[in-house]
């Protein structure tokens, strides 16, 4: 049995080896020995938890001999090239059994997990699309607002400023913008991704390691726009500048 029908049932795994089950086999219940404590799996949906079960050696398991079952084969090396050797033996035994399929558990589990792929894909593409826009906002608002602030751009150099304080200075505005941005994005991802929980296996949308990931590169994204409006700003001549007042 699992380990979850031992403590439901003995309260401890190691405490049931040894002890009787009883089975219904029709109107009589079967008693059967407990010889071992299986790991817990996950049976049929890998998105629902554990299931509490109880295993029976086949030969034992009358009223299923006739019955569809499956056998799993462990390996040395990669399980594909087994395939047609387990299904050359099996008909080698038993000629007349119909073999439905022989797969290897890869193969299985990424069936299982065709929907969660398919998601991850169409995020990654929206997010793409998000990121993409997103940088074309920044570019295009910083260009603005360089472009608005030229005049007084031009006077900073012309007092004495450095090119360098200018590209500093725009940057600086840049990434203040960002990481507000970020951080606000963030509180709000870490709410609204909660509607994911349990939809994708294996994947935990409030992470903060997936969390700060994407902030950090919206982050540097948003620098990388606004190095061009930037340099610009730290190259005004300072006469065109004062001019353009």
């Amino acid at each position: 049995m699992s380990e979850d029908f031992a403590r439901r049932f003995f309260g401890d795994a190691g405490a049931a080896v040894g002890r009787s089950i009883g089975i219904m086999r029709g109107p009589t219940a079967v008693s059967h020995e407990i010889v071992g404590v299986a790991r817990d799996v996950r049976y049929q949906d890998l998105r629902k938890a554990s299931e509490r079960l109880a295993y029976l050696p086949w030969f034992q398991a009358t009223d299923l001999r006739s019955s569809q079952f499956e056998f799993v084969i462990s390996t040395d090396g990669n399980p594909a090239n087994w395939i047609n050797i387990a299904r050359t033996e099996v008909l080698r035994l038993r000629p007349d059994a119909p073999i439905v399929a022989v797969e290897t558990m890869t193969s299985v589990i990424n069936r299982r997990l065709l929907s969660e792929r398919l998601l991850g894909i169409l995020g990654a593409f929206f997010a793409i699309v998000a990121l993409t826009l997103a940088a074309v906002g920044v570019y295009g608002l910083l260009a603005h607002a360089v472009s608005r602030r030229v005049p007084e751009i031009g006077l900073r150099l012309a007092l004495g400023a450095r090119p360098g304080q200018m590209l500093w200075m725009t940057l600086r505005e840049t990434l203040v913008l960002a990481l507000a941005g970020a951080g606000i994005g963030t509180v709000c991802a870490a709410a609204s991704l909660r509607v994911l929980d349990g939809v994708i296996f294996g994947f935990l949308p409030a992470d903060p390691a997936n969390l700060v990931g994407a902030a950090l590169v919206l982050v540097l994204v948003s620098l990388a726009a606004a190095v061009v409006p930037a340099r610009r700003a730290a190259s005004v001549d300072p006469l065109v500048a004062l001019r353009s007042e």
